[in-house]
């Protein structure tokens, strides 16, 4: 199997875990995370199958996560206590993204062609913000369990 095939059929797998999240998440807030991170997986193999049927990378027609920051406005306080119960698949998730970005990079190291190195930097790139994304759904889910509530580590509003 060759470099392509191979991203293929990590794109597909991200793609089916991310949606099996989303149809499991607890509130619409990480739903809406997941559904946007099973996306972006379809994007990516769809420009990998561009270049296994032409050979060449057309354009740069796509957009993905730009920041992480922004989808978690739309999540609420609330929905953490569901999260707690999913945290082992959100770990999951960051692993495969590792696995993902240590793929890339190697793939990175030893492409020859312009094209698909163009396409490989980018979705590494990709995959990166997605690490990072979730990232710091993981930390944010765990922060109550984390975070002291007394006056002596911090300052507080007055009551």
């Amino acid at each position: 199997m060759n470099i392509i095939d191979t991203a293929i059929k990590m794109e597909i797998e991200g793609e089916r875990f991310y949606r099996e999240l989303a149809a499991a998440a607890g509130s619409e807030g990480f739903k809406t995370i997941f559904i946007m991170l099973a996306d972006d997986e379809v994007k990516h193999r769809e420009k990998f199958e561009e270049i296994k049927a032409s050979g060449t990378v057309k354009g740069d027609d796509y957009t993905v996560v730009s920041s992480s920051s922004d989808f978690f406005k739309n999540i609420k306080k609330e929905d953490f206590a569901n999260a707690q119960n999913q945290l082992a698949l959100y770990r999951k998730s960051m692993d495969l993204e590792k696995e993902s970005v240590a793929y890339y990079e190697k793939q990175l190291e030893l492409d020859d062609d312009r094209g698909s190195k163009a396409l490989l930097t980018r979705v590494l790139e990709e995959e990166k913000m997605h690490l990072e994304l979730l990232s710091r759904l993981v930390e944010y889910v765990e922060a109550p369990d984390r975070w002291v509530e007394n006056a002596e580590f911090g300052s507080r509003e007055e009551y």
